[in-house]
């Protein structure tokens, strides 16, 4: 529920119940909700963002500026004694 219909559409009965204060109070609450509502949208956006970004490959030297040095060591060939006999 977004917004509340105007106090005078409430019955004498109902709108009697609301005391202004506290009506003043709901308003500011639903107004409260909608910009809290609009920045949850906006984190949402952020994580989709995020974990798109996560699923890029990894930066090694040979796709972007990445010194030699700091790239992936080469798997080494481990013979077992079994091959080498």
């Amino acid at each position: 529920m977004s917004h509340l219909p105007p106090r005078s559409a409430f019955t004498t009965l109902c709108s009697d119940a609301l005391p202004s204060e506290l009506w003043a109070t709901v308003q500011g609450l639903l107004g409260e909700n909608g910009a809290l509502a609009a920045e949850i949208e906006k984190l949402k956006a952020r994580v989709a963002e995020l974990e798109a970004k996560l699923k890029c490959p990894v930066k090694t030297p040979s796709n972007s500026s990445v010194p030699p040095s700091r790239g992936q060591k080469a798997k080494r060939l481990v013979m077992s004694v079994d091959d080498a006999a």
